[in-house]
């Protein structure tokens, strides 16, 4: 048996057997309302509540004490993509937990830690001029220069700059696994900032949500003030095709941009229309649409991204 199985078999045992058996491993620490809490919560994450979960065994770890809560917390934390958290909790299982652990299950969280290390990344963040705030995924993480790396979950994140008498700048930010990536934002100011309007002219397409940058900025019409340079927009809205165009900004332009979305094309018309062409060119033109039909199916399928093993 391989050794990731291993240890997923043994947090699976600790994850189920910990409402039955806690009491015995940590003796009177666990009180009757922290059993009932760590039982709701492992019946919630087994039915894929995590935020339920997480819930349930933090409350649980309020109510007893008991760092078994914590083993839990930690697996709730992993499967809901908390990566950072999940770390920051099996280590303080670990050491709460001390010779109390049992010393297989100890190595197999040990394990499990070193994997998610492996999922988290460092992003450094500066601007020019210094002194914006800075804003990861929503969140208000300080001032450039910031003290020290951000310690992220590798993916995408949302960084976003504000200095007064400055265009905000929003980005998205991908970094990889135990990588570190310095991303330094030359803010512009309000004098020489681009000014882009963007609206819709089908009536019926009322609800299109409009984003720069991979930004979203609401729904039609918007009003932005960008930097000068490039940028990406994308419109959409439930039932027409997704609209992307790339857009170059002068300083100090205004841009007033309408865009007429378009209904998809039914599934079935290019069949429809490559059987026409078939009748009307030949059997020279259906040999050749067979040939490119017979080649498309020797090309690679779309891969398929794998984030990481499936929680214990």
């Amino acid at each position: 048996m391989g050794r990731s199985a291993i240890v997923a078999g043994i947090l699976c045992v600790a994850l189920g057997c910990v409402a039955t058996s806690a009491s015995a491993q940590q003796g009177p620490t666990v009180s009757a309302e922290a059993q009932r809490l760590l039982a709701e919560g492992i019946v919630a994450f087994e039915q894929g509540q995590n935020g339920t979960a997480i819930e349930r065994f933090r409350a649980a770890y309020l109510a007893g004490r008991a760092p078994v809560a914590l083993v839990n917390l930690g697996q709730a934390l992993r499967a809901a993509g908390r990566v950072l958290e999940a770390v920051e909790t099996f280590e303080r299982y670990l050491r709460e937990g001390g010779a109390r652990v049992p010393a297989e299950r100890a190595a197999a969280v040990r394990e499990t830690i070193d994997a998610l290390r492996g999922q988290l990344a460092s992003l450094v963040i500066t601007s020019d001029p210094a002194g914006a705030r800075v804003r990861l995924d929503g969140t208000e993480v300080g001032t450039t220069p910031l003290a020290a790396p951000l310690v992220v979950a590798a993916g995408v994140h949302t960084v976003e700059l504000d200095l007064a008498e400055y265009v905000v700048v929003r980005e998205r930010v991908r970094v990889a696994g135990r990588a570190r990536r310095a991303v330094t934002f030359r803010l512009a100011t309000m004098q020489t900032a681009a000014q882009l309007e963007v609206s819709v002219a089908n009536r019926e397409a009322a609800s299109s949500r409009v984003s720069i940058d991979g930004i979203d900025l609401g729904s039609a019409p918007v009003s932005r003030r960008l930097s000068a340079g490039g940028h990406q927009l994308i419109v959409e809205a439930p039932g027409f095709a997704r609209l992307e165009q790339e857009l170059i900004l002068a300083p100090r332009q205004r841009r007033q941009l309408r865009v007429e979305l378009r209904r998809p094309s039914p599934a079935w018309l290019p069949w429809v229309l490559a059987g026409a062409g078939v009748i009307a060119i030949g059997a020279a033109a259906a040999t050749i649409i067979a040939i490119d039909r017979a080649q498309s199916r020797d090309l690679p399928n779309t891969p398929v991204i794998v984030v990481g093993p499936a929680p214990f």
